[in-house]
């Protein structure tokens, strides 16, 4: 187990972005995050030969034009929460590693911010990666998949006035309200929203 934390003050580079990118070169990397704004990690991994499943939050915080760089590209395969209460920051290295802690998938948490993140080892670490492992995938399996239907309706979104905008109900209402079943809520997916999204998910698994 290792720490990671953006620090200047460290004889080896210690940068999240650079122990990211170098531990998934060419291998299958599972990402849950909340928020996405750093495409070009995603589309470097990619050039190297990485698989990359990634699940984000559509919010303010995850920006369409990032997702729109990387939607339909070989090798990606990205799937949804509209839920607040979604908030992980988990990259899984299959077979290699694990990272968990604070950094989401954006330039600032990558390199700038103040950030904090352990390193769990696939071989030392056993447990806790498995456990991470199994976490991971059922994220996945409850998780809408974004087509370009979906990316346009949210581009549409962010390009509302926010002053004008309900930013909780004008988001469940365009995009649904996805959410994981662990946190507790009232609401649940509408039927027909279930029905679609069930629907996505096997094709996208086949």
């Amino acid at each position: 187990m290792r720490i990671i934390a953006n620090r200047k003050d460290t004889e080896t580079n210690d940068r999240f972005g650079f122990h990211l990118k170098e531990a998934c070169r060419g291998r299958h990397v599972d990402i849950a995050v909340a928020f996405f704004t750093d495409y070009e990690t995603v589309k470097e991994l990619i050039e190297k030969g990485s698989e990359i499943n990634l699940i984000v939050r559509l919010n303010r915080g995850t920006k369409p034009y990032a997702l729109r760089q990387i939607l339909g590209k070989e090798n990606v395969q990205i799937r949804y929460y509209t839920d607040t209460k979604f908030h992980p920051k988990l990259y899984i290295v299959r077979h290699s590693c694990a990272f968990v802690g604070s950094s989401n998938l954006t330039e600032s948490a990558m390199y700038r911010n103040n950030e904090v993140n352990i390193v769990f080892d696939y071989e030392e670490d056993e447990g806790a990666y498995i456990e991470l492992e199994r976490i991971f995938d059922d994220y996945w399996k409850k998780a809408a998949v974004l087509d370009n239907n979906k990316l346009k309706q949210f581009e549409e979104l962010e390009k509302s006035n926010p002053s004008q905008l309900d930013y909780y109900k004008d988001f469940e209402k365009t995009l649904g309200f996805v959410s994981f079943e662990n946190t507790s809520t009232d609401k649940t997916e509408n039927k027909k929203d279930s029905y679609i999204n069930k629907f996505k998910r096997e094709y996208q698994n086949y």
